[in-house]
């Protein structure tokens, strides 16, 4: 359009010019020439449009590179996102194959070399080799774009080689940059957990309750365990007591620090009183036999009272019967441990008790009845005592599984609000509710 516009304005300059009248003359290397005005002005013209032109055609084939270069890097560029965008859908589809395939022709069209670090390490993640993945999420803080991808990266992958030191390492600098981030608390709780960071683990535990992935019952256990590990590396009487009681502020059922005070109890009158307030709140077999190890084991003239002391709280549930049931057969009274057994079936149909009650038959010489017990036995499930989860969760502790096995540990706790009459219910939103107890008796 420019070029005809051009053409137009030259045709009008030259119909113009040519109406004018006069002669120019000019002398050359000697020789004089004459010409009319309008033809001069015409011909300076023309040469103008002529450089003119003459400049675009040189322009066009200085940038003609340039210009190559421009094209090839768009197509490039577009057909590298195309195998991005594959090396996505292999990975979706599980087709290891094709994700290598695409990665690596992506890697190599695309011009970004964070690129080359980042589908390195997928397809590395992705053959579950954690050695060669490094590598590559090393590079990527190197780069800006990089940085959290690459932290994020090494963090996952220092835990899958379970090097705590180098998890500890990455999880700060990751803490540092977003200390909200729940998988950077959740990993930094875990990393300073199995390095024993205890002191550091407890001035965390107050941010974790709010940016972390665990519950806050989880996180009173561990504090509980904390103080408890404080207790262990501790000679001084005092402080043992001061660590035994903060950890049994932090959760009432940690039977490990419960029997540690006991021990340091020396009067028994004192030992029973903190029996009978433990096992009213966390019932437990281990519970039931400290209480047997405390009372001496037979029965005297406080049996009675004592015994009715301990059960306090549990009276017509299942506990009461149980332990009812193991004394009377304890002292040879099977007529009696029957009769204890079977008001306990009544309310839950447990193992544990109906083996106790085939023991009591057997020994009055019932045998068709321990028989038909016997076929009973598989339909029968076991009891879970409140006290099982926190044991549960200390042999966790002792085995460094705890942050691993939680969704495990929670599966337990739903299994024992439900063995002992709790319900789900749903709140006015969804993922809110609360457990209540069902009037309902709740059966194997």
């Amino acid at each position: 359009l420019f070029f005809i516009v051009l053409l137009f304005a030259v045709g009008f300059a030259v119909q113009g010019l040519s109406s004018l009248e006069g002669v120019s003359t000019f002398e050359v290397y000697g020789y004089q020439i004459t010409a009319t005005t309008p033809f001069v002005l015409v011909v300076l013209l023309l040469l103008a449009l002529a450089a003119f032109l003459l400049g675009q055609l040189w322009a066009f084939l200085v940038q003609a590179p340039h210009t190559l270069e421009k094209w090839r890097d768009k197509k490039r560029y577009q057909e590298g996102f195309d195998h991005f965008l594959l090396t996505l859908e292999s990975f979706r589809e599980g087709d290891f194959k094709g994700a290598q395939k695409h990665g690596k022709k992506s890697q190599k069209l695309l011009p970004h070399p964070a690129l080359k670090d980042y589908w390195g390490a997928e397809l590395a993640v992705f053959e579950n080799t954690p050695q060669k993945a490094l590598p590559f999420y090393e590079d990527l803080p190197k780069r800006s774009q990089g940085s959290w991808v690459g932290l994020m990266g090494m963090m996952e992958q220092f835990s899958r080689l379970e090097n705590w030191e180098k998890v500890h390492e990455t999880c700060q600098q990751a803490f540092a940059m977003r200390p909200k981030n729940k998988k950077v608390v959740d990993k930094l709780l875990q990393a300073q957990f199995q390095l024993s960071y205890y002191d550091d683990l407890l001035k965390l535990l107050p941010h974790a309750q709010k940016y972390s992935s665990y519950t806050s019952e989880f996180l009173d256990d561990v504090e509980s365990m904390i103080y408890y590990e404080k207790f262990k590396v501790t000679s001084n009487s005092k402080d043992q007591q001061k660590f035994l009681k903060k950890s049994l502020q932090a959760s009432a059922m940690n039977f490990l620090s419960f029997e540690q005070t006991l021990e340091l109890e020396t009067n028994d009158k004192k030992k029973l009183k903190l029996l009978n307030d433990f096992f009213k709140k966390c019932p437990s077999l281990e519970v039931y036999n400290l209480w047997q190890q405390t009372i001496k084991g037979q029965p005297n003239q406080y049996y009675k009272r004592r015994l009715k002391a301990f059960l306090k709280g549990h009276e017509g549930h299942f506990v009461e019967f149980y332990v009812q049931a193991h004394e009377a057969y304890r002292l040879d009274h099977h007529d009696q441990c029957l009769e204890f057994c079977d008001k306990g079936l009544a309310v839950f149909q447990s193992q544990q008790l109906l083996k106790l009650k085939m023991l009591s038959l057997q020994a009055l010489e019932k045998h068709d009845e321990v028989t038909l017990c016997l076929e009973k036995l598989a339909d029968y499930g076991q009891y879970i005592f409140i006290g099982d989860y926190f044991a549960e969760f200390a042999s966790m502790w002792q085995m460094k599984d705890i942050f691993e096995k939680q969704n495990h540990l929670s599966e337990t706790k739903q299994s024992l609000l439900l063995t002992h009459g709790w319900k789900w219910q749903d709140g006015p939103r969804l993922g809110t509710g609360n457990w209540r107890r069902s009037a309902v008796k709740r059966q194997a």
